[in-house]
């Protein structure tokens, strides 16, 4: 709304005073409501109007700046008394000096600058609690509220939401698919979320859900047992009861069984991986990898034994045959196409993981290509999926280019 002039601000509410003054003339007591009428018409808020209740027979008073001197220290002081009003009068020692606006509105010096503060202080306390709530979020989750913000990736909804697909541990797993309504079975992509198999969640990475189903996918993302409630082989086993759980209901939600993708970053990379070369995993569930089409993985570690980090040593330290912990000691000719990409200063899983596993199943006979990303760690290649980041690199053009390699 267009602010009036202060001058002119103050003159539309002193007229409107004296009108009513004269229209009520005769009436034996000035009600609030009348005087909060008068505002009505200005652009003088009435709640923010000051009224002094005085003893009878002067009930209210309303104090106004001079309009022939906006500065100066006295202002005009209306009685409202029972029948008429009094002449206006000068009072100097009622305020100290003041916009005349700010004396219509009832605001002293000392009361604007405190009133101004709290508001100040109020809005320092939510701003620094919402960082503090925001910062103590794990980075996945962090990513998915920024990613929430920023405009794209439109044609994705949420279709299905905690589906359990192990009753006994209560593991489940969400779909994401395309908004826009297709005629034929979508091409299925069931993504295992990076960690450390110590930390993740479905719900965090539901960017990476969007991202996927914007570009035509049905895309699952399933939750696994993580340290310290399980260790190898329990992540393995989980991950793949969320597969063939896939493989057997996906139709029932729009997917084509007969084009399932796996993928996953870090951890979930390693997973995906395990899945695609070592056949117990989906054999003991009556299942075999050869339904998966390809393979995406991002900073997956394929080649990491003698364990070293911490990390690691929790997780498969305790395993009795630890080179059987391994994907690249399970190569094979037949092994679905795998799609190997790192950043090239991840220095958390050297890209030398990737390559190695490349070049072992080039050796067997097989189908594997390598992509590595200049200026991109660990972390960044993940954010790369991300709208905020995409303009990192290329990995998610690349990873769909992939995966429409194998129709």
């Amino acid at each position: 709304m267009k602010t009036r002039p202060v001058h002119s601000a103050c003159a539309t509410f002193y007229a409107a005073l004296e009108s009513i003054v004269r229209a009520q003339r005769g009436k034996a007591d000035w009600p609030p409501r009348l005087i909060g009428a008068i505002a009505k018409g200005t652009d003088v808020p009435a709640r923010r109007l000051r009224f002094n209740k005085n003893s009878p027979p002067t009930p209210l008073q309303v104090s106004l700046a001079p309009l022939d001197k906006p500065r100066a220290a006295s202002f005009t002081v209306l009685s409202l008394k029972g029948r008429g009003v009094s002449k206006p009068s000068q009072n100097p020692a009622t305020l100290p000096a003041l916009h005349p606006l700010a004396k219509a509105l009832g605001i002293n010096k000392r009361s604007y600058s405190m009133k101004w503060l709290i508001t100040l202080g109020i809005l320092a306390i939510a701003v620094a609690g919402f960082a503090y709530w925001f910062f103590s979020q794990p980075g996945p989750r962090q990513l998915d509220m920024v990613n929430n913000i920023i405009p794209g990736d439109k044609d994705a909804k949420l279709l299905v939401s905690g589906q359990v697909y192990d009753e006994e541990l209560g593991l489940g797993l969400n779909i994401w698919a395309p908004t826009k309504a297709s005629d034929k079975p979508l091409p299925v992509v069931v993504f295992i979320y990076g960690g450390g198999w110590r930390a993740g969640s479905k719900d965090e990475y539901a960017f990476a859900g969007r991202a996927l189903a914007h570009r035509g996918y049905l895309t699952v993302l399933a939750d696994y047992r993580l340290f310290p409630d399980t260790k190898f082989p329990g992540f393995l086993e989980d991950s793949a009861k969320a597969v063939a759980w896939v493989h057997d209901n996906i139709a029932d939600h729009g997917g084509d069984p007969q084009r399932i993708f796996l993928s996953g970053q870090s951890a979930g990379a390693y997973n995906v991986a395990m899945l695609a070369l070592d056949r117990q995993w989906l054999g003991r569930l009556g299942k075999t990898p050869d339904f998966i089409k390809g393979v995406a993985a991002l900073a997956g570690p394929y080649d990491f034994y003698p364990f070293k980090s911490e990390t690691t040593k929790n997780s498969f330290g305790s395993y009795h045959l630890p080179e059987m912990t391994q994907p690249v000691n399970f190569v094979r000719a037949d092994a679905p196409p795998l799609w190997l990409s790192t950043g090239v200063d991840d220095t958390e899983v050297r890209p030398r993981n990737s390559r190695i596993l490349r070049d072992k199943i080039l050796e067997a006979g097989g189908d594997a290509e390598y992509v590595e990303y200049p200026d991109m760690d660990h972390i960044e290649i993940m954010m790369a999926i991300s709208k905020p980041f995409r303009g990192k690199g290329p990995v998610l053009d690349d990873m769909i280019a992939f995966f429409e390699s194998r129709p």
